[in-house]
């Protein structure tokens, strides 16, 4: 999986907000926690935001994590039922 500026920058040639889906396991395949991370590194190097589902576990966090040290920012969104 390769993430290039052109392919991917926003409309405006600014700051995406990028919403990313996906498990606060790690499911069965290594390769998955190789592609958040990669993905990961790529919003944080590129300056994007990520709103996402708030865990710090399994995939959520390894993604949050590598947004983060990558130098990016992120917004988690957790509903409350979640939380209590």
């Amino acid at each position: 999986m390769d993430f290039d500026r052109g392919s991917l920058v926003g409309l405006d040639g600014g700051i995406m907000r990028i919403t990313v889906f996906l498990g606060s396991m790690f499911g069965s395949r290594p390769v998955y926690k190789a592609a958040v991370t990669k993905l990961g590194r790529w919003i944080g190097k590129e300056g994007h935001r990520l709103v996402y589902g708030g865990s710090m576990t399994g995939l959520m966090g390894t993604l949050a994590e590598a947004v983060l040290s990558a130098g990016g920012k992120v917004t988690g969104v957790e509903p409350q039922m979640f939380i209590s």
